[in-house]
C-alpha cells in the first residue's frame, strides 16, 4: 500500500468556490473527473518505478483544508523492495 498526502491542492479560484456548498460539490466532481482521466498515467508511473501493477486506487480531498489523500494498493510486497 502506498499512501500519498498532498497539501495546498486548491487553486485560488477553487478556494473561492469552496466557500459555498454548491461550489464544494463542483470542485469535488471536477477533481474526480480529472483523477479518473489521469488514473492510467498514475498506474503506469507506479509500474515503471516499482515494477508492480496497481490493484486499486482510492482518493479523496477536503475542500476545507485543501488536502488530498491518495491510497494505492499494489500487487506486490513493498517491504521486499526496501529491505
Amino acid at each position: 500500500m502506498i499512501l500519498i498526502r498532498l497539501g495546498g491542492v486548491l487553486t485560488h479560484a477553487e478556494s473561492k468556490l469552496a466557500q459555498e456548498r454548491e461550489g464544494q460539490a463542483l470542485i469535488k466532481d471536477v477533481r474526480r473527473q480529472l483523477h479518473e482521466i489521469s488514473r492510467p498515467l498514475i498506474e503506469q508511473i507506479v509500474k515503471d518505478i516499482l515494477g508492480y501493477e496497481v490493484i486499486s486506487l482510492h482518493t479523496d480531498m477536503s475542500v476545507k483544508t485543501g488536502e488530498r489523500i491518495i491510497v494505492l494498493i499494489v500487487e506486490g510486497n513493498l517491504d521486499e523492495l526496501f529491505d
